[in-house]
């Protein structure tokens, strides 16, 4: 259903990336799930979701991301902005101590209350 696909969306946003919760992707992504927009040498599957918080939220332990969600049939579409201060290294970007604020859309797919897929648009 349409409430229960974002509410799941809704738990792995405020868990995983505002509350720094990795281990609520064992029970809301998909052990297969396909991370279209993917870190370099990031893992595939649920532990790539996990590992793509988890570098996020090592750059930037502040960060915050308020949100937007609209759903239709099984696509749940999050309209964001993220806030953080960036006091570790992001990928190849060393730590800047810089406030950072980055906009973005990001479109999951869920089946079966999990979710199965994710891609990201962003500035």
């Amino acid at each position: 259903t349409l409430a229960r696909n974002k509410a799941v969306v809704t738990r792995l946003i405020e868990e995983a990336l505002n509350k720094g919760n990795f281990n609520i992707v064992d029970e809301l992504v998909a052990e297969n799930a396909v991370d279209n927009d993917a870190f370099p040498n990031q893992p595939s599957g649920r532990e790539g979701f996990r590992y793509h918080f988890r570098t996020l939220k090592t750059a930037m332990p502040d960060l915050k991301v308020t949100f937007k969600l609209f759903a239709e049939g099984n696509t749940v579409i999050e309209e964001w902005i993220g806030r953080g201060t960036q006091t570790g290294p992001l990928l190849q970007i060393p730590p800047s101590g810089r406030k950072v604020e980055f906009p973005g859309l990001t479109i999951f797919e869920l089946a079966n209350g999990k979710v199965t897929s994710r891609r990201t648009y962003q500035e």
